[in-house]
C-alpha cells in the first residue's frame, strides 16, 4: 500500500486514508485526544506521505525523523511536544500548523515561536497554518 495521508488517530483507530478526513475532524472537533506517544521515529520509512496530521497526540521528540519524506506537503503538529527538528523539514512543505492554542504548554510552542512578529504573534490562516511557510522555512534553513 502507498500511503500518502496519516491521521494518527484516537485508540483504536491509527490510520485513516483521505476519504476518512472528515470523520477524523469530527473526532477532533468533539475533543477526542488519542494516546499515541513517542517519537515520530515509526513514520520515518513512509515516504509517500504527501500529509500527516499528529495534532492533539503525546508525541514529542524532533521532526528530524520526517527528512526523508519528500512527498511531504502538509503537516500538523499542533498541541503536541515536538520541538525541534524544523531545520530537517523537507522543501516539499507547503503547510505548517504548530497552534498551541488549546494546550498554551505543548512544547511545540517552541516552534510555533520562531515564527512570531514584533507583536509577539505569528501570522497564521483561519485554519491555524502558519502564513508563507515554505520561504519562512527556508530562511530558517539558512
Amino acid at each position: 500500500m502507498n500511503l500518502e495521508v496519516l491521521y494518527i488517530g484516537n485508540g483504536d483507530e491509527l490510520l485513516f486514508l483521505e476519504e476518512d478526513k472528515k470523520r477524523v475532524q469530527e473526532k477532533i472537533n468533539q475533543g477526542i485526544y488519542n494516546r499515541f506517544t513517542g517519537s515520530l521515529e515509526p513514520l520515518q520509512n513512509l515516504v509517500n506521505l504527501t500529509e500527516l496530521n499528529v495534532s492533539y497526540t503525546n508525541v514529542s521528540g524532533s521532526l528530524e525523523t520526517l527528512k526523508h519524506l519528500t512527498k511531504l506537503k502538509e503537516l500538523i503538529i499542533s498541541n503536541t511536544d515536538l520541538e525541534s527538528g524544523l531545520e530537517y523539514l523537507p522543501e516539499s512543505v507547503k503547510r505548517f500548523n504548530c497552534s498551541v492554542k488549546e494546550r498554551p504548554e505543548a512544547k511545540c510552542q517552541t516552534l510555533y515561536k520562531l515564527f512570531v512578529n514584533s507583536q509577539g504573534e505569528a501570522e497564521t490562516d483561519e485554519s491555524g497554518y502558519i502564513k508563507n511557510f515554505p520561504p519562512k522555512l527556508q530562511d530558517y534553513q539558512q
